[in-house]
């Protein structure tokens, strides 16, 4: 009996995807009828299905290939099924779940937040359960979907074990999984610090086929932040030091003024940049700087992280 092969990839929606190659030889009425018919309804396709085969013997429908979704198989059956003159489908198609993603990303304030997709429930809680036992203080925001169409990450719980310690590390900024590569990206401030962050990264994925990719910067570690303030007189005051913002530059230089008499002199010589650390006692000096500078006379006040 004469047969019919129709083989599309790329796109489908309800059930077909776009035709790739059509061969027609001496065919029938019957069998040029529904490859007519199957040919118009991949024409009005517009989804997704990673491969379709789909032959014509007479009546007779045999479909193959492989779907990443089971709506997708689903789809294509039902929709050759309910083609006019269809007598039978034969199923010959395979589902192969897509791979899990995560992306890790630390926030400004040390937080971590997690996007992606993953398998259930259960797989998400697993990451939140392991990074908490790793440092029960990390903050953690857990954004990854659920999608039962996705394989099991049989990496899950031994990353969430990792977290804390990577993200630790210098300024990593994001760990990415997927597409069978792992990619780290931030900056570091030594080699030495960048091959220990990979060397870690590796020993999570260990056994399994990851393409390790490193996009890690090395560069100068960040200044310590430092401010020293001299009141010789209720009229004439001297800040000097190194700050991260110009906020905090103003911040300070107004709270000496207001304890300062009317028209004092002050002299600003506080720089700032982005390549200065948080300054952690920040909130304090705020607090009692006012106080310090109106009940000391005259006063000289330092201030370093050490």
């Amino acid at each position: 009996m004469p047969r019919v092969s129709i083989v599309a990839a790329a796109f489908f929606a309800l059930f077909f995807v776009s035709v790739a190659v059509v061969t027609l030889m001496f065919l029938p009425v019957v069998e040029r009828d529904i490859l007519e018919k199957i040919t118009l309804a991949m024409d009005k396709s517009d989804g997704e299905v990673a491969d379709l085969v789909v032959d014509v013997r007479g009546r007779d429908v045999i479909v193959m290939g492989t779907v990443r979704r089971k709506a997708h198989l689903e789809g294509v059956l039902r929709g050759l099924r309910e083609l006019p003159g269809v007598a039978s489908v034969e199923n010959k198609l395979r589902w192969v779940p897509m791979d899990p993603w995560l992306l890790v990303a630390r926030n400004a304030d040390g937080s971590l937040q997690v996007t992606g997709q993953v398998k259930d429930r259960a797989e998400k809680a697993r990451l939140s359960v392991a990074v908490r036992e790793s440092d029960e203080e990390i903050q953690l925001e857990h954004k990854a979907r659920i999608d039962d169409d996705i394989r099991e990450a049989t990496w899950m719980e031994k990353l969430g074990r990792s977290l804390p310690e990577l993200m630790a590390m210098d300024a990593v900024k994001s760990i990415s999984v997927r597409d069978g590569k792992v990619e780290v990206k931030g900056d570091v401030y030594s080699d030495s610090t960048a091959d220990a962050t990979m060397g870690l990264v590796a020993a999570v994925f260990e056994g399994l086929d990851f393409r390790m990719d490193s996009d890690l910067r090395v560069v100068p570690p960040p200044l310590a932040p430092w401010i020293e303030i001299k009141k010789e007189s209720p009229g004439k005051l001297a800040a000097s030091g190194t700050l991260r913002s110009t906020k905090q530059r103003h911040e300070i230089i107004g709270i000496a003024a207001s304890e300062l008499a009317e028209g004092a002199s002050i002299s600003n010589l506080i720089e700032t940049g982005g390549n200065v650390a948080l300054a952690e006692w920040w909130g304090s000096v705020v607090t009692v700087l006012p106080a310090v500078l109106a009940e000391m006379q005259p006063c000289e006040i330092e201030i370093r992280d050490s």
